[in-house]
């Protein structure tokens, strides 16, 4: 018997119940028509950052969880060093944020028209584009990490090896593209709520296996081990419910 979490569900249904209102109201409108129409642009502008958000807390709880656990086993200093390489490492997922959030109507749009030519088009596009902007962010930190670094102290140059683990994950990020929200948008939220929390508990499984003898840097690799888990898992079943990859 399957348990249901209504802390999830709840919010979740609500944006669903906001789409198919709105797919009511494009399905109802003559020609291109429903664009126009302000209740349909409130829902669209509305419904999609909530799944956005669901898809987020539990993103947050795979970065943190790291933080936490380190609290138990490391010093504040260190922690700090930490937290530092993180907020330095993840600049690199700008971009694919930045582009996540322009190609969502675009996604929605075409999977509802059942356009699965245009919509590989549209991912494959957006994600060669994404790699190619987070390259020069990610190489620019490769070479100037520890002087970055040295924002926040002398002796934060010490997080450079966290700060490359870490920086080399979110570009793997880039590599496979807005893969969560690519689930989201096409009828699979629970799938992704299902593979983050596996990569939620894999996270805290690695960590306590690292961090006690690697500290900080141990905690970067079990991000970056789960990082690579989570979205090469979105990617297969992209490749699975979608018919393509997101990269080629």
């Amino acid at each position: 018997m399957i348990i249901r979490n209504n802390i999830i569900d709840s919010p979740k249904g609500f944006a669903i119940l906001l789409m198919v209102f709105g797919h009511l109201i494009q399905f109802t409108s003559i020609d291109n028509s429903y664009l126009s129409n302000p209740i349909y642009i409130f829902i669209y502008s509305f419904h999609m950052p909530l799944f956005m958000m669901i898809s987020g807390f539990f993103i947050m709880l795979l970065s943190w969880t790291d933080i936490l656990i380190m609290g138990k086993y490391e010093t504040e200093e260190n922690i700090g060093i930490y937290n530092a390489a993180f907020k330095v490492g993840t600049l690199a997922l700008f971009v694919i944020n930045a582009t996540g959030v322009i190609i969502l109507s675009d996604i929605s749009k075409h999977y509802n028209d059942k356009n699965f030519l245009r919509l590989k088009k549209i991912i494959n596009k957006t994600t060669q584009i994404t790699i190619l902007l987070t390259l020069p962010i990610v190489l620019f930190i490769f070479f100037f990490g520890k002087e970055m670094l040295s924002l926040f102290g002398n002796d934060f140059k010490k997080g450079y090896l966290a700060l490359i683990i870490i920086a080399t994950g979110a570009f793997f990020n880039s590599i496979t593209g807005n893969v969560d929200q690519i689930l989201n948008m096409t009828g699979n939220e629970q799938k992704v709520i299902r593979v983050m929390f596996v990569g939620f508990v894999l996270n805290i499984l690695l960590n306590f296996m690292l961090i006690p003898n690697y500290g900080y840097v141990g905690a970067a690799f079990a991000s970056f081990v789960v990082n690579i888990v989570v979205n090469t898992i979105f990617v297969i079943v992209i490749r699975k419910k979608l018919g393509f990859y997101t990269f080629i």
